[in-house]
């Protein structure tokens, strides 16, 4: 994972498209920003990551399907809800816990 900041904050901010590119090790430029819309959203995930062989589900922290992904090797995710700063964000776990907030004025990650 390479640490990749959001250039837009605010409620048309890119911390998703962010967190994507720290995940894949690539520049935003090699994200697309995605729709607003929740039909279009997971489509131009779907879009994004199926290549990969990867998947974008969303899963409550108590759900007992998250134990089991943290228990075989290392798994990259997003980790998402409201933000401090007011409103939903997005930001980049490993195994369950936060490991990097693409909000360019976050504290530097625990690593």
């Amino acid at each position: 994972m390479i640490l990749v900041f959001q250039t837009k904050v605010g409620k048309d901010g890119n911390c998703f498209s962010a967190c994507l590119a720290s995940i894949f090790e690539v520049d935003m430029e090699n994200i697309p920003e995605f729709p607003d819309d929740d039909a279009s959203y997971y489509e131009a995930v779907a879009l994004l990551l199926t290549p990969h062989d990867l998947a974008y589900v969303r899963v409550s922290p108590k759900d007992p399907f998250v134990e089991l992904m943290f228990h075989t090797g290392t798994c990259w995710h997003t980790i998402e809800g409201i933000s401090v700063r007011g409103g939903p964000h997005a930001c980049v776990g490993r195994n369950g816990r936060l490991v990097h907030d693409p909000h360019p004025g976050a504290p530097p990650p625990n690593l």
